[in-house]
Order: C-alpha cells, then structure tokens, then sequence
C-alpha cells in the first residue's frame, strides 16, 4: 500500500511516526492491532468486505504477531496507533496530497472474513 509518513504527539511525546494511506482510487483501508501495532489493510473492494465493518470483517481472526483476537483490538489507522511506548495514541487525517518521492509502499497483512 502506498503511504506517506508524518510525526505526531501523543500523549506528550512528538516523535510517534505513522503511516497515512494516499487515496489513490483503491477502497483500501488500513487498520491496526492495538495490542502490538500490527498493521493490516482491507480491501473494502472485495465482494466479502464492502457491506461489512472492520470488526466484523476480523471476527474470527487472530493476530499474527501477538495472537491478540482482532475483533477485540482492531481499530481504523491512522486514526488510532500505537506509540513507541505502546499506548494507544489518536490522530485526526489531513487533506493532504504528497508528491510521488514523499511517498513509499509499506507491506501489511490483508485481512478478509472467514
């Protein structure tokens, strides 16, 4: 997924770096695990997740790092991440449209229902 990186306070600390998605025609969405930071995308494109909402859509899945149940803590990101001393940390999105060469591809997890 194509990103762009900014750096944001939480709870007193600016150096939280995250990942905002570029809107590029996709219906991507990214989430994340709130227990470690994983991130996973949603294709929200897919026959199997465009009616659903995030939670139900992790329902019955597990997270790959911390084996965390995802319907418990799968939260919308950037919205909501984790910060470098693993507190759950909130960020509103911009209107921003980032140059090609401020942008990078990061790999996430898909996730789709069971």
């Amino acid at each position: 997924m194509r990103v762009y990186s900014t750096f944001v306070e939480a709870h007193g600390k600016y150096n939280n770096e995250i990942f905002c998605p570029v809107q590029d025609g996709y219906k991507l969405l990214l989430a994340i695990c709130t227990n470690c930071g994983e991130l996973f995308v949603i294709d929200m494109e897919n026959p199997l997740t465009c009616n659903l909402t995030v939670r139900d859509i992790a329902k019955h899945s597990l997270c790959p790092q911390c084996n965390s149940p995802l319907f418990a803590t799968l939260e919308r990101y950037p919205e909501t991440f984790v910060t470098k001393d693993n507190q759950v940390g909130h960020y509103v999105t911009q209107s921003y449209i980032p140059t090609d060469d401020e942008t990078k591809i990061i790999e996430a997890w898909e996730i789709l229902p069971e």
